[in-house]
């Protein structure tokens, strides 16, 4: 930062400014990055999307059920930079279910778990595949 001369605040408003450009098409910035060609591994469901936003609520849950619309198992992870966790954000109580067993973490959210920290989705798949029920 010393030697770009760069402002206390500039990660800051960098990943705000990102976040902007992402917002103007959020639906296809999340269509562009859903994984479903892999096997399942339990579990998850069979598409996994995955979007960091620097503030998670701009994204509502009636989007994501337009979004998911064609799986009958998703769940999207969504990184939030500024409270530094993810969102496990699902269809329902199997994939919720699933999630709570796999992160040893309950939640009193309908379609929802939140971690401590945040997780990307390959880290999520390895564990996901290394879980042992």
């Amino acid at each position: 930062m010393k030697l770009g001369m760069l402002s206390d605040d500039f990660g800051r408003r960098y990943f705000e400014a990102c976040e902007r450009e992402q917002m103007k098409n959020l639906k296809s910035a999340i269509l562009g990055d859903i994984k479903t060609k892999y096997k399942s591994p339990s579990p998850l469901p069979n598409a996994i999307g995955q979007i960091i936003l620097f503030n998670r609520d701009k994204i509502t849950h009636d989007l994501l059920n337009d979004i998911f619309t064609d799986y009958d198992r998703w769940m999207i992870n969504i990184i939030s930079l500024e409270d530094g966790r993810s969102y496990l954000y699902c269809d329902g109580k199997e994939t919720k279910a699933g999630l709570e067993k796999l992160f040893d973490k309950k939640s009193d959210h309908d379609n929802l778990v939140v971690l401590d920290n945040f997780i990307l989705r390959k880290e999520l798949l390895k564990r996901a595949i290394e879980f042992k029920p």
